[in-house]
This record gives structure tokens, sequence and C-alpha cells, in this order.
């Protein structure tokens, strides 16, 4: 977000909102916040592009989970593979490899993430929405 003109962040802050994210307080860079409520982690839920994702070749090991994905919307189709090792209850790592084609472009992203757990109160973020039933 940081190499972004003003423009192109605030579209793209505007649509991280849209889907439950929000950018850290003091604008950190490459820091996102993400809102999933107790109940939604009760149920078992993962974010998965509002349901237009799925994933494959799901093998866990230990707290090392491997997958495959596919993400199709009409703007751009997403494939790849990842890994999430979760560290306890209240932090993770995942790495995910990935090609995104569109009708204008296609792109290999490599993205490295980690997350923890922040706080019970979402405050100003949005809980991100649950996908529709299949």
């Amino acid at each position: 977000l940081a190499s972004m003109s003003p423009e192109q962040r605030a579209a793209m802050e505007k649509m991280m909102a849209s889907h439950g994210m929000g950018s850290a307080p003091g604008g950190a860079g490459n820091v996102i916040r993400v809102c999933i409520t107790k109940e939604q982690v009760d149920r078992g839920f993962t974010p998965d592009r509002q349901g237009h994702c799925s994933r494959t070749n799901v093998s866990t090991s230990g707290n090392v989970t491997t997958f495959e994905f596919a993400c199709k919307s009409d703007q751009h189709n997403v494939t790849g593979h990842g890994t999430f090792t979760a560290m306890g209850d209240t932090a993770f790592t995942a790495s995910t490899v990935a090609d995104t084609v569109s009708p204008k472009m296609t792109m290999h992203v490599q993205s490295d993430m980690s997350g923890k757990f922040v706080s019970r109160d979402c405050g100003d973020v949005k809980p991100m929405e649950t996908p529709p039933a299949r």
C-alpha cells in the first residue's frame, strides 16, 4: 500500500473495508486488520473470497496444513498453492504462490503472511462476511 498513489491506496482501502479488512492504526505498511467473530470461529469459518474459492489436496501434519486453491470471478481467475502453520490458537504464518489471470493481465504473486490475535473487540473493522451456503 505504501508504494501506491493516494488514489490507488484509497481505492484499495475501500475494497478491503468492503471485505472486512482495514489498515492498522497509524497506517503501518503491509499490516491489515481482519475481524472474524467468535461465532464464525466456532463454526470453523475461513475467509474464501465470498464463496468463489475452492480448496483441494488439503493435507495436515501436526500444525502445518498444505493446500491448493482456485478462485473464479467475473474479473479474474486465481490458482495456486499454500502452507498454513498454526502457532497455538493465537498466531499463524501462511505462504502462498498464485497465478492471477484477467482479460488485461496475468500476474504471478508470492505472499508470506503472519497473523496474531489482537483483541476481542474489532473496533471500527466490520466482521468479514460469511460466504453463502453451497
